[in-house]
């Protein structure tokens, strides 16, 4: 048995979420297998939801508590000695979307977004600088397009706020021995959870295309979050401080991962780079948004010229070693049927 100095009390802000589910799933599956005694806490804003009390029924201790508030996620922190924490601002932009009434006077859906989040980082970076017990924060972030194309990208809100945040914890000479930082790729479940953008559509000559906005061979991680997030950030608890890993269950470019799909579902398919207002017209409210990540990713790279971000194949050279799954293995136990009509 681990040393209590050894034990874990992780705490998982957004835990009924994709990425903080993943993650406390993980931990929940393998504990058992591990020497050092890890405990977890998962951060909700409404316990009784079914995703709540599914992690509950897993040995989860669900809390409450919301990112707006100091006070709660102060509390959520008490005793915590490891923290994952995420925020999503394409639920509050999609939200903002439907019901524009919510918007504060002059704030478009994503200005809204972005402020709220910024905000969110703010009140998590205070409550986690408070904390006496807090031994490693890993901040799941992302590449902002406007920071490394030098302004030319600037629409990409979502993004950019991910990655403000990173640095706005990086400069607090209280948390910056503390944090690692996990910059996930794009997710596998993209094609199925919005198709509008990332699914193969059947063309008129029976060849599944699909159509994105950048060169079908540039290079871009996929990650499928529920068989390597949980892998990755505990390798990333033995990292040492400013880490920045990229999770990447492959690297490949898109026209491979179509091969993938199109072996798979025995369908035939190609690869087509969609024009800008073609692609942009997809998605009221955030297609140009959109666009520009995309746009970014092909003529600066996934990180831009970051020169830090480390790859899960990199983790076995720094300390414990971290696998990642086999990317096509994983799509041919996916259920792709909605898509294939």
């Amino acid at each position: 048995m681990a040393s209590h100095e050894a034990d874990i009390l992780l705490c998982v802000f957004g835990a009924t979420g994709q990425q903080g589910g993943a993650v406390l799933r993980y931990f929940a599956r393998t504990q058992e297998h591990t020497s050092t005694s890890v405990r977890l806490r998962g951060v909700t804003r409404n316990r009784k939801s079914d995703a709540a009390r599914k992690l509950a029924d897993m040995g989860v201790e669900m809390v409450e508590a919301d990112l707006g508030d100091v006070g709660t996620i102060e509390r959520a922190l008490v005793g915590v000695t490891h923290v994952f924490a995420t925020t999503d601002s394409n639920r509050t932009i999609y939200s903002a979307i439907s019901k524009p009434e919510i918007l504060p006077q002059g704030h478009s859906p994503r200005s809204y977004a972005y402020e709220l989040e910024i905000q969110q980082g703010k009140n998590l970076l205070q409550a986690a600088a408070a904390s006496t017990t807090l031994r490693v924060l890993v901040w799941s972030s992302l590449t902002s397009p406007k920071k490394w194309s030098h302004g030319r990208y600037t629409k990409v809100s979502m993004w950019d706020a991910k990655e403000e945040i990173a640095d706005m914890l990086a400069a607090d000479s209280g948390i910056r021995d503390k944090l690692r930082i996990l910059v996930l790729g794009f997710f596998t479940t993209n094609a199925l959870a919005v198709p509008e953008l990332y699914a193969p559509r059947k063309a008129r000559d029976g060849v599944y295309e699909l159509a994105l906005p950048m060169s079908g061979d540039t290079a871009v991680p996929i990650a499928d979050l529920e068989a390597d997030t949980g892998r990755w950030v505990e390798a990333l608890f033995t990292q040492p401080s400013g880490t920045k890993l990229v999770g990447a269950t492959a690297l490949i470019p898109w026209s491979r991962w179509l091969a993938y799909w199109g072996e798979i579902n025995h369908v035939p398919v190609r690869y087509r780079r969609a024009g800008a207002k073609e692609f942009e017209s997809k998605v009221d409210g955030i297609g140009d948004a959109v666009l520009e990540e995309f746009q970014f990713i092909d003529e600066y790279g996934f990180v831009g010229s970051d020169t830090k971000p480390i790859y899960p194949e990199q983790l076995s050279q720094q300390g414990p070693e971290s696998q990642t799954s086999d990317l096509r293995k994983l799509m041919s136990l996916q259920d792709w049927s909605p898509l294939l009509h």
